[in-house]
């Protein structure tokens, strides 16, 4: 969790910087992959919250001004904590580097998977392609970086896969 917020150590104090930001992402049911790689361009107390901020808003949870308080609240706490770090740089390189901005998300890998069935084996090439960078956020894979919209949901997996 620490690599993933960019922290180069963990501090005494750092578990009630973690336990807030986990329960308000359960509680959302948040893209977690999605969310951590956004948040690495939202280091300082200057930066642009709206692109974190957004992701709560199209959140499962209902949208409410205490959830937009209460990740306000998380992101000055956090921001504030990585002031005692080394320099913003190198946190944004650890968040970057731990957080991908690609994976293989189910939607995509069936996506893959029943072209190649019909012998288009296009999007998979394209897919592994993305897949080769993941920590690199190229213009030409940002659909790759989006969680699945409700009609594209993959509700069964199989090991195959």
């Amino acid at each position: 969790m620490a690599a993933k917020l960019g922290l180069s150590e963990i501090q005494d104090a750092d578990r009630a910087l973690f336990t807030p930001l986990i329960d308000i992402l359960d509680e959302t049911h948040l893209d977690f992959t999605l969310f951590f790689r956004r948040l690495s361009h939202c280091t300082t107390g200057d930066s642009d919250r709206s692109h974190v901020l957004a992701l709560f808003q199209n959140a499962d949870a209902m949208h409410t001004a205490s959830l937009e308080e209460r990740l306000n609240q998380w992101l000055s706490d956090w921001q504030q904590r990585l002031l005692s770090e080394e320099d913003t740089a190198a946190c944004i390189t650890r968040m970057q580097q731990t957080n991908p901005a690609v994976i293989p998300r189910n939607h995509r890998v069936a996506e893959a998977i029943a072209a190649a069935e019909d012998g288009d084996y296009a999007p998979f090439e394209r897919l592994l392609a993305a897949l080769e960078r993941p920590f690199d956020e190229l213009t030409q894979y940002q659909d790759y970086q989006l969680p699945p919209q409700s009609n594209e949901k993959v509700l069964r997996t199989f090991c195959g896969t």
